[in-house]
């Protein structure tokens, strides 16, 4: 499951606007990501997850985002959301239609949607489950990813596959999946 068109242009817009306003004020790369935005061009991956990886380090920038840059009541909710979010490395267990089923290690259990793309497209032909590190962001009442993951495609032994699937189903039971953060 996804994000709608509508929800998925709307998350993009703050996000990469963060992003460029991390970057610039930081000096962390080149990466000039308004301007690969405007005339479409592909912008490199390691460069992106470097700026995300300070900002979510350092997440009073978007205090400052948010003083320095005028944006609508509805962006600035958003964004203050996103003080909320969870990094870490989580276990993939299964997709399903309303989203993908995330362990962490502390067991907590999250069902997160893909922004445009599903986990299941995002993760390809990787066996599950698959361990990633990701950052899980709370966006209009749900769960996404900001959209850097780091899959280790690695094949998860039997013990580990089963006690995922048991952390799973222990959360399901006692209806403790979440699905906000």
């Amino acid at each position: 499951m996804t994000l709608t068109s509508e929800e998925a242009s709307l998350f993009f817009e703050i996000y990469f606007s963060l992003l460029d306003y991390t970057n610039s004020k930081y000096d962390i790369n080149e990466l000039d990501i308004i301007e690969c935005v405007q005339n479409q061009l592909e912008m490199p991956y390691m460069l992106i997850m470097e700026i995300a990886d300070y900002l979510w380090d350092h997440i009073s920038i978007i205090d400052e985002f948010i003083e320095d840059i005028d944006f609508t009541q509805e962006a600035i909710d958003i964004l203050l959301n996103w003080k909320k979010r969870r990094r870490g490395r989580f276990l993939v267990e299964r997709n399903l239609k309303k989203g993908s089923i995330l362990v962490a290690a502390d067991k907590k259990v999250y069902l997160v949607k893909g922004i445009y793309s599903s986990w299941r497209e995002m993760l390809g032909d990787l066996p599950m489950p698959q361990v990633v590190d990701a950052t899980l962001i709370p966006f209009q009442g749900e769960i996404i990813c900001d959209g850097l993951i780091h899959p280790y495609g690695v094949c998860m032994g039997k013990n580990i596959a089963d006690e995922a699937k048991n952390i799973y189903l222990d959360a399901k039971n006692r209806d403790k999946i979440y699905t906000c953060l």
